[in-house]
């Protein structure tokens, strides 16, 4: 080793030796630098770690030496060439190539390894070894491109890079320029690490390629791998079993092309053409030898792609066995005799067909998803059943027990229930339910409790004998009958009932009978407990063991006494009316018989006369029954003094009579006797204390021309009747073929008004109100619509008197109520309460059940009471005031409200008017439609509002159509109004539309 002059001054020079001493400072702290980054240098040469610890050691050594020397100028000297020649024996046994470098790039320390090194290199030895590698590196352009800046970097700061010199030897250059300008370098030989790590590298991806093949060898799926180049990279011998390729294109870089040549799954996986794969593909392919291959191929960054393929041949086998299973249980489940359940916090998650059949429900598609509310009668039914059932589920896992619910119609039915929960921790939240519809049963109890009701309670007297005729029980009406109480004849024969009016034979042959027939019925005479004889109708009965052996004889008898007695009158009653002692039906159809075939012999003709009294319910309904009866027994008076004794009158009930005469054909005749009917039906009866007018209209039908039979005859004098009073009342009328169409046509009306309920051909608009102060408005009144799918768009004016003729009225008219009271709930329930004035008809309203019907209504929908408010004419109030007033009591108690409709067209006592405690008075449009120009009428307008005002009633006007109408009634006070200057009837969704507008006027 060279060292750059041994000291560069005289022993003596005591600065000189100083700047020495600096000099070799500075290598000494370039050789430790150096020594702590071979620390950090990964530990790859682990010599010079050895090395440069123990030159640490030396160089912190000689450092104390050189102190030392400053005080000790002679022995400085011999001392440092001591350390010196150390220092150079040191540096000198590192393996790695070192120098240190002045600013002027001159070698100030170097070893044998860098020589080499250097020589190699074909350096000089005057610059660094890095300046001239990288200055032969700088020629090539691939070489330079990543050393030449990295060595350049590494000449301010820590840095490092590899190059190889022209012998092929790896060369590993760390550098570092010091501060003071000077350059540490450590040039390393890695060629042996760089090869060993090559082979550690080789062995490893040897080791995870076997790893790959042997798990991709475990694995039961096949796997294939192509590359970007579309050949085939990795794989495994089941992907070439599964999909039946041959063995020998089972090789690295076997072209796809050869595989889609033998194989149309690898073409349907891969057809021709198929570019860079950007998502997975599955497919399903059936081998030729029956196993089913669930293929799939994903796509890899690289442009390669990966194919799979498994055989779920048993998984197919197996779905399709769960599928046949499930089949099976949901047959099992669809086909069981009793209703089953899955709920889920009371809502029916799945329904089998019986339930629905049970139900009453189409499908079970129609009841799943609903609450099992649905079934019951009422929500507090629902409530309180579900607490109970489901505290059972809680309590013991189980709950079993009989309930009435509803069908779908709101028919009861008996259930017995019976559940058991998924978990008995939480009941509500899964369970199962059986329905066994158990009515017949309940039935069945029901008839055998009834039996024993009818056999205790029978009117007639009940009596059961054994087989020896000994009397084991009998009923109150054989007590009653026969004077003999249970403790009296329990035991006895019946011979204790004999009356000795019967001889042998009689028994003989009845006991004769019984043997053959089973069954005695006839007369007998029979004697009371006390002595009296009397006459009963006995019917007696066997009853056999499976054997034909009796085992009991079963009596009924009734006494027949005061039958026999009325059989006489019963046998008037069933020719005459019982009322008016006038023929009936029956015999007014044999008297016509008689009278045709007499007329039809003499070349005469016969009338039949349909007379009907006017207005005669309405005396029925304001002065009683009593008094109408009354009214009917004169009025048969009076027709038997205007009619000959060969005349017949009949009444077929009601205020009806028939009225057969004979003549000649000449119509005016029978008009002559039509007339003076009605002439003398015109004059007053005295009835009660009272005068009372009652006039009839009669319709006319003549035999032969109109018709030869007593069915057609009637059919036609019907039809005339009314005819005639569709002309007046009080008046008559032939029949003729008009009035047979207008019949024909009022029929077929009827039946499609019928029909229209059921179909749902009915509707209800909605006529809005508004206040006159504000503009606001304040309820709407419903109006029913009907649509028919046969003749169209139909008037109220039509349908409305047609319906309360028929009596269809009272189901439209819950009807309405209903869905008015359903619209109320949900105008409510969006935050929009409305009041709702619903129409009710006389007809409907004279209904004992009305309010009945009304609350049930109001509970079956929900809504409030408030919002309700009965529109009642004021016709229809005044025929029975003092019953209207309990009736409108009782629907205020439910909450609603009631208007007087057509208010000023009737006879109102505002004594009455007082106590019925309405909330509104409604003017009719009558004085409205002129209240501009007709003095009457703005008289009568006003006289309502005020009175309205004080009786504190609320008043408002139908049938608004001008501005000046609305401006006289908001003049006079009048509270509300409602016309087509408002607002015509509307559609629900259009209602809703104003609703959401907050619509005024």
């Amino acid at each position: 080793m060279i060292l750059n002059g041994d000291i560069r001054c005289a022993t003596d020079d005591a600065q000189g030796l100083l700047e020495e001493l600096l000099r070799r400072d500075k290598i000494i702290d370039a050789l430790a630098y150096q020594v702590e980054r071979s620390l950090n240098d990964q530990g790859r040469d682990y010599g010079l770690l050895q090395t440069t610890a123990v030159l640490e050691d030396q160089i912190r050594q000689r450092t104390e030496e050189l102190t030392a020397a400053l005080e000790a100028l002679g022995e400085v000297s011999a001392r440092a060439t001591a350390a010196r020649l150390q220092l150079e024996a040191a540096v000198e046994n590192i393996s790695d190539g070192f120098a240190l470098f002045d600013p002027e790039d001159h070698v100030l320390l170097c070893n044998e390894a860098f020589r080499q090194l250097d020589r190699l290199a074909g350096n000089t030895g005057n610059r660094p070894l890095g300046d001239v590698l990288a200055e032969a590196a700088g020629h090539d352009s691939a070489a330079g491109g990543s050393v030449l800046p990295t060595l350049k970097a590494g000449r301010g700061q820590d840095g490092r890079c590899e190059m190889q010199l022209p012998t092929g030897q790896a060369l590993q250059i760390r550098e570092h320029r010091m501060a003071d300008g000077c350059l540490v370098g450590i040039y390393s030989d890695v060629t042996d690490l760089k090869a060993e790590e090559a082979r550690l590298r080789q062995r490893e991806l040897a080791h995870k390629s076997r790893l790959l093949q042997s798990t991709l060898d475990t694995i039961d799926h096949g796997i294939a791998v192509f590359d970007a180049e579309r050949r085939l990279v990795a794989w495994n011998l089941r992907y070439f079993e599964l999909l039946e390729l041959p063995l020998d294109l089972a090789q690295a870089g076997s072209p796809l092309d050869a595989l889609r040549a033998i194989s149309r799954t690898m073409t349907r996986l891969c057809p021709p053409g198929l570019g860079t794969l950007a998502r997975i593909s599955r497919f399903e392919q059936t081998q030729t030898g029956g196993p089913v291959l669930e293929l799939a191929r994903f796509p890899m960054p690289d442009g390669g792609f990966v194919i799979s393929a498994s055989d779920i041949t048993s998984l197919k086998a197996g779905e399709e066995r769960i599928r046949h299973l499930l089949g099976q249980q949901r047959a099992i489940f669809d086909n069981a005799h009793v209703g089953i359940i899955l709920a889920d916090d009371r809502k029916m998650l799945d329904v089998n067909t019986r339930m629905a059949e049970i139900f009453g429900y189409e499908s079970p598609a129609e009841m799943i998803g609903q609450l099992t509310e649905i079934l019951y009668p009422s929500r507090q039914d629902y409530l309180s059943v579900g607490g109970r059932i489901y505290g059972e589920l809680a309590r013991s896992g189980y709950s079993e027990g009989d309930t009435c619910m509803v069908r779908k119609d709101g028919s009861p039915v008996w259930i017995r229930l019976s559940g058991r929960p998924l978990e008995v921790s939480a009941p509500l939240a899964g369970s199962i339910w059986v329905f066994t519809d158990i009515t017949p049963q309940r039935e069945q109890q029901a008839q055998l409790e009834l039996a024993q009701l009818v056999f205790n309670h029978s009117n007639e007297a009940l009596m059961v004998t054994d087989a020896e005729n000994r009397i084991e029980s009998i009923n109150t009406a054989f007590t009653t009958i026969t004077g003999y109480t249970a403790a009296e004849a329990v035991g006895q024969t019946p011979g204790m009932l004999r009356s000795g009016q019967h001889d042998a034979d009689f028994y003989r042959a009845m006991w004769e009978t019984l043997e053959r027939d089973d069954r005695w019925e006839g007369e007998i005479i029979d004697r009371h407990k006390s002595g009296r004889i009397y006459p009963k109708w006995l019917t007696i009965r066997v009853v056999r063991h499976p054997d034909r052996r009796v085992a009991h004889y079963v009596a009924a008898f009734s006494d027949i006494s005061v039958r026999k007695a009325a059989e006489e009158k019963i046998q008037y009653l069933a020719h005459h009316d019982a009322l008016t002692g006038l023929p009936n039906r029956v015999l007014l159809r044999d008297r016509f018989e008689q009278m045709y075939q007499r007329v039809s012999r003499g070349q005469r003709a016969l009338a039949l006369y349909f007379l009907d009294l006017d207005h005669f319910k309405r005396i029925n309904d304001t002065l009683g029954h009593g008094i109408g009866d009354e009214l009917l027994i004169a009025v048969t008076r009076r027709l038997t003094h205007c009619l000959r004794r060969s005349d017949t009158i009949s009444r077929l009930g009601g205020d009806e009579f028939i009225i057969l005469v004979e003549g000649d054909e000449s119509v005016r005749f029978f008009a002559s006797v039509a007339e003076k009917i009605c002439r003398a039906l015109e004059a007053p009866f005295e009835l009660g204390g009272q005068a009372l007018t009652s006039t009839g209209t009669l319709g006319i039908a003549v035999a032969p021309v109109d018709g030869t039979d007593f069915d057609t005859l009637m059919k036609k004098a019907d039809m005339a009747m009314y005819h005639a009073k569709g002309l007046g009342r009080g008046a008559f009328s032939f029949f003729d073929v008009g009035m047979n169409k207008d019949s024909a046509d009022r029929l077929a009306l009827t039946t499609r008004l019928r029909h229209a309920l059921s179909a749902g051909e009915l509707r209800l608009v909605y006529q809005p109100q508004f206040a006159l102060d504000d503009g606001r408005m304040t309820g709407v009144e419903a109006l029913m619509r009907w649509r028919s799918g046969h003749a169209g768009e139909i008037s109220p004016g039509q349908f409305i008197p047609l319906a309360e003729e028929t009596g269809l009225i009272v189901p439209m008219g819950e009807w309405a109520l209903h869905e008015s009271c359903r619209m109320a709930r949900t105008f409510s329930d969006a935050g929009h309460p409305l009041r709702i004035a619903v129409n009710v008809s006389a007809v409907q309203i004279h209904k004992e059940d009305f309010g009945s019907t009304l609350a049930a209504v109001l509970r079956d929908t929900g809504a409030r009471p408030s919002c309700i408010e009965l529109e009642l004419t004021e016709s229809t109030l005044m025929k029975d005031a003092a019953r209207f007033i309990d009736l409108i009591a009782s629907v205020r108690a439910l909450g609603i409200s009631v208007a007087i409709d057509d208010f000023g067209t009737g006879y109102s006592s505002l004594a009455y008017l007082k106590r019925f405690q309405v909330s509104k008075l409604k003017v009719d449009r009558s004085f409205v439609q002129d209240i501009t120009d007709d003095e009457e009428d703005r008289a009568i307008a006003d006289a309502i509002v005020r009175m309205g005002q004080s009786l504190k009633l609320r008043v408002i006007a139908e049938g608004v159509e001008t501005r000046a109408q609305l401006d006289y009634l908001t003049g006079i006070g009048c509270h509300e109004a409602q016309g087509f200057l408002l607002s015509r009837p509307v559609e629900m969704d259009a209602l809703r539309q104003m609703m959401l507008g907050g619509a005024r006027h």
